[in-house]
């Protein structure tokens, strides 16, 4: 109980080292640090007893036929023994600090706390004698108990304890309506359309939205500015596309002379605020611009995540408690927001409150009941060896061996789990989008709101031979879900014309009747007071900029064709039929997408009438759309634990 205590109150403060200077200080992150403070005390409570247990017994059998021997110097020598091994490892491998050097030094300081306890505890005995140094050990025991007891409760209490099952308390809690339309919008990080049961997906993976959606202004041919976080994003935000804003690698910075929705609202009088568990949404990149509050909820796994619930995950363990098998901060994120409207001053205020989930993002991170789902009892064991044990950190696996090596290490059977864990992902961020907007709901948001829901770009699953969303601009990246209900809307609509995420920007600023500097983007309800067959002439964009550094290093040292090809820039113009993609090599493609949706029969012909009528448009829209021309490079001045994050998530190298 005390060593657990011990270790418990060292690895905490560790973590809020670690958070602390990316949220704000209140109660709600209180509550969670004296959350994970608890989770963390039970877990190596529950993990050392038995194994000090079983120690115990051995030393008495051992010394049962000669002369009697103290246990206790015995039992804490071994504890820190066993402690420095296992959970000294684990956390600088976490950290990133097992070095050799480190790990010896390590090694060195637990034998000598080891020998010195050894000593100690055993002078101190001989002195206390035997019934009074029990006694006082005693009483260390009960006040550690007393001590931890609340902050135990706290973490059973908390979404910490089981992230599968964990469900907010709806009380009622009404707020003030205001006369201009809230805005709730949520992001549906790394979730392509076409794996949504709502847009056709055979497996039942977004049964909430599919309900939601028929009361909705649903965009089937909703299509990405960009093919990763940074450039979607931005482009949402201000209503331009990464041409203008320049948002994208090598610039990972969002310029200052670009006003976001955020700004613009808040400007008008709205309450803003983001809950982002992308750590590219944030002001280390200036994407928080103009949210008043601010929150990075992909720190807060750092809470209680330290040394065994790092080794389940080293080891390929299928955790075997509850809150060792956490989501990717969804269940977090929404006591958070519920936190946050409960502290919010009721003045009547509208409010822009944006959420972004990452489930849909490797490395699939959700729990064992919704991976169930979609799997089965012997691939649900293997998707937790898939992790790290059986082919390395998975995330930059994929991302770079598979997409540059080559596919040929990862067998069928475990691309189909994680398919499969894919898939069980969007059904997890399904369940808590429900959630969200029943939060919302409570509280009297939804009496009169804009509600999105869109996603920043899809995921490659092996189609076009590459995993995760590195690289070109194929649909399985580029087209997202995208819908919407305005105040007032109760029957649902689909679209079938191209619509962009940056024509959210216009939307958003119409429906709530702010008046904004222009944008390129195109308000999406336009589409609906057309007539017939709509715009058939209507082109979606998508950039894609070229890898990170890192991902080009490793393309030029494979120096393959394919892989060469991959890492050169490309844009893609797509119509209600047709799509072209024209890469900087000189390579074109060309898509009739009715027929061909997969992308797999290049009909590209230089007297192609679509393919002179779509390269037309894109030497158009170069011309009349200027480049950004940043003065200054933004992405070395990234926070080094800021740096770890991205690059546990396969945005930048060893190296970046």
């Amino acid at each position: 109980m005390v060593g657990g205590a011990a270790l418990a109150v060292l690895e905490c403060l560790v973590s809020a080292a670690l958070i602390t200077r990316h949220l704000e200080h209140d109660r709600a992150l209180g509550l969670l640090l004296l959350a994970a403070f608890g989770k963390v005390a039970l877990t190596h409570t529950l993990f050392w007893t038995p194994i000090m247990v079983f120690l115990a017994s051995v030393r008495w059998v051992s010394c049962r036929r000669v002369a009697p021997r103290p246990p206790e110097p015995f039992l804490c020598a071994a504890f820190i023994v066993l402690s420095g091994v296992v959970v000294g490892w684990a956390d600088l491998d976490m950290v990133r600090r097992a070095t050799p050097a480190i790990l010896a030094a390590a090694g060195v300081g637990t034998i000598v706390g080891a020998m010195v306890a050894y000593a100690g505890v055993g002078v101190l005995r001989r002195r206390c004698g035997s019934s009074r140094f029990a006694r006082r050990g005693s009483i260390i025991i009960i006040t550690c108990a007393v001590l931890t007891a609340p902050c135990v409760a706290v973490f059973l209490s908390s979404p910490l304890r089981n992230p599968g099952t964990y469900a907010l308390p709806l009380s009622a809690t009404q707020r003030s309506s205001s006369q201009r339309p809230n805005v709730i919008w949520i992001v549906l990080d790394t979730v392509r359309a076409d794996h949504m049961t709502c847009y056709g997906y055979q497996r039942p993976t977004t049964p909430f939205l599919d309900e939601w959606s028929r009361g909705a202004i649903v965009f089937n041919r909703a299509i990405a500015n960009g093919v990763w976080t940074i450039p979607s994003h931005a482009s949402m935000f201000t209503g331009r596309s990464p041409r203008e804003h320049g948002a994208d690698h090598p610039t990972i910075w969002l310029d200052e002379s670009f006003k976001t929705v955020a700004d613009v609202l808040g400007e008008a009088g709205y309450t803003t605020a983001s809950f982002s568990n992308n750590p590219w949404i944030s002001h280390e990149t200036n994407l928080a611009k103009g949210f008043e509050t601010s929150r990075v909820v992909y720190h807060l796994r750092h809470l209680g995540r330290f040394s065994l619930e790092y080794l389940c995950a080293r080891f390929g363990v299928t955790p075997p408690l509850p809150w060792l098998d956490p989501d990717f901060g969804a269940a977090v994120t929404n006591w958070l927001v519920s936190q946050w409207l409960d502290q919010l001053p009721d003045r009547g205020q509208p409010l822009l409150l944006f959420v972004n989930y990452m489930e849909g993002h490797l490395p699939y991170r959700i729990p064992r009941d919704f991976r169930s789902k979609f799997l089965t009892d012997a691939q649900v064991d293997r998707s937790y060896r898939l992790r790290r044990r059986a082919h390395g950190e998975i995330v930059s696996t994929m991302d770079l061996r598979y997409n540059i090596d080559g596919p040929e290490f990862l067998p069928a059977v475990d691309r189909e789990i994680l398919r499969g864990q894919y898939d069980a992902a969007i059904r997890y961020v399904d369940h808590r989008v429900r959630e969200l907007l029943a939060i919302c709901d409570r509280t009297g948001l939804l009496d009169n709101a804009m509600i999105v829901i869109a996603s920043d770009h899809g995921e490659y699953l092996g189609e076009h031979g590459m995993w995760s969303h590195r690289f070109l601009a194929y649909n399985d990246v580029s087209h997202v879900t995208m819908m919407m209900r305005e105040p007032g809307r109760n029957s649902g609509t689909r679209v079938d014309d191209p619509v962009q995420l940056a024509d959210l920007y216009p939307t958003i600023i119409n429906v709530t009747d702010v008046t904004s500097p222009s944008s390129a983007g195109a308000d999406a309800h336009d589409l609906l007071a057309a007539t017939g067959e709509r715009d058939p002439s209507r082109v979606a964009i998508t950039e894609y900029r070229g890898p990170s550094v890192s991902a080009l290093r490793r393309v030029r040292a494979a120096n393959t064709v394919e892989a060469l090809h991959r890492a050169k820039p490309q844009i893609a113009a797509q119509g209600r039929r047709f799509k072209i993609l024209a890469s900087s090599d000189g390579t074109r493609e060309l898509y009739d997408l009715l027929s061909d949706p997969a992308e797999t029969h290049n009909l590209y012909t230089s007297d192609h009438p679509e393919a002179r009528r779509l390269d037309a448009y894109i030497n158009g829209w170069k011309h009349r759309v200027p480049e950004f021309q940043p003065t200054h490079v933004r992405g070395a001045e990234l926070a080094p634990d800021v740096i770890d994050a991205l690059r546990s998530l396969g945005y930048l190298g060893g190296n970046d």
